[in-house]
């Protein structure tokens, strides 16, 4: 630090830029940050681009300074004029920060991306994500897409392994490669990216394109935990209460619950919704329940539909209304294909509640549950079949069924069909 600050106090612009940098880094140096901001603004003055993107970062940040976009703004376009790529490709990104971002400023954004991509591997990545994720993406468009991620990742770009990752998971532009997948992930993972820890997490736990390892994924999963990562501490939240690796423990589990939950995880919301439902480690609460599970459903979790459905069909943590839940079920069965779902809405058909009675839609609602292998759906259609309940009688299709259902549930089901 002394040579930078040597070569500050002699009108050097890097060295001013780097000791103001490590000022605002360093808590034991008295007004650390106050002087921090002074070396970075006198380096602007002798015309440093990094000086000007720093301090166009804090002022977007608003953590040293008030925040202030438009200050923000004004500096990351004096720096892309200087015509650095870096620059450029930070003026882009800040303009899609800013909202409302309209088709005009995204057009911007883009040219300004083109502009310095072929000097920029994280310009190359942030120009195949924004065109990604801009209406009217064709398949043509994600084998360009695919090969802009491949050339960031060559030159170094982090997030583009990430992305090449994803790709490879998805068969975006690329034929559908866990495998692959796998190896681009872990690439960006060790290189400190939360979000290709997680999803390399999720990857041990399915077994998918790696061999399955709760002990693998936990270790990826506590990378992404440092910065809070929602997936992971989603996850860490289901070990504890499962006891899967670690001690179970409801009270670890509900604190990551609660943390994933608070940065707008949907599954950590469910999941927190059914401790509430159940009492595991809380005071049974179906208010609270039904709460969660409304914010999970909300946030995109078809489970919580699921579970939303079967509170109003019950009338625990909401007023029993038939008609809500098969619109619940319904939900969840269209959008999803979700055989809980297709067999609760079934049930709901053959007893004709919160919707005309048919057995005709009980019989195909059960049939798709069926063909998930949902096994109460079999012991439906096992009954409908003994009874020739919207089909003729059919003792042989009877047995069939509820044998099927008794490998999977047990002899209850079977003698209950007796």
């Amino acid at each position: 630090m002394t040579i930078y600050k040597s070569g500050a106090e002699s009108g050097n612009d890097r060295s001013m830029y780097v000791f103001g940098v490590l000022c605002l880094e360093d808590a034991t140096i008295p007004n650390n940050k106050e002087v921090g901001l002074y070396w970075i603004k006198k380096a602007i003055d002798k015309g440093n681009i990094d000086a000007m993107v720093k301090l166009a970062q804090i002022y977007q940040e608003g953590q040293i300074v008030t925040k202030d976009a438009n200050e923000a703004l004004q500096l990351m376009r004096k720096a892309a004029e200087r015509q650095d790529p870096e620059a450029t490709n930070g003026l882009a990104m800040l303009l899609l920060s800013l909202p409302p971002v309209e088709s005009k400023t995204r057009l911007e954004a883009i040219e300004l991306l083109r502009k310095a991509s072929p000097w920029s591997a994280a310009a190359k990545n942030n120009l195949a994500h924004v065109l990604e994720t801009s209406p009217g993406s064709t398949n043509e468009d994600e084998s360009r897409l695919f090969q802009l991620y491949r050339e960031a990742a060559d030159a170094g770009d982090v997030t583009a392994n990430y992305n090449l990752g994803i790709a490879f998971l998805r068969g975006r532009g690329v034929s559908l490669d866990a495998v692959q997948a796998a190896k681009f992930l872990r690439i960006a993972a060790d290189a400190g990216s939360a979000d290709a820890a997680a999803q390399l997490g999720e990857m041990y736990r399915q077994g998918l394109g790696v061999p399955p390892s709760d002990t693998e994924a936990l270790k990826l999963y506590r990378k992404a935990e440092k910065v809070n990562n929602p997936i992971a501490l989603n996850r860490i939240g289901e070990m504890y209460f499962a006891g899967r690796v670690v001690s179970e423990s409801y009270s670890d589990a509900l604190k990551y619950y609660r943390l994933a939950e608070s940065f707008g995880n949907a599954d950590a919301a469910r999941n927190l919704g059914e401790m509430y439902k159940e009492g595991y480690g809380v005071t049974k609460d179906m208010k609270e329940a039904a709460r969660l599970y409304h914010e999970a459903a909300n946030n995109g979790s078809i489970r919580a539909l699921v579970d939303l459905g079967i509170l109003y069909r019950d009338g625990t943590g909401e007023t029993k209304n038939y008609a809500e839940a098969a619109k619940l079920f319904q939900r969840a069965a269209a959008d999803a294909n979700n055989a809980d779902a297709q067999y609760l809405l079934g049930l709901m058909y053959e007893k004709g509640q919160g919707v005309t009675r048919s057995f005709t839609e009980a019989l195909n609602l059960y049939n798709k549950a069926r063909d998930s292998g949902h096994a109460e759906a079999m012991y439906r259609l096992g009954l409908m079949y003994r009874r020739g309940n919207g089909v003729e009688k059919n003792e042989t299709m009877a047995r069939h069924y509820l044998q099927l259902a008794q490998a999977a549930i047990g002899d209850y089901m079977v003698d209950k069909a007796r």
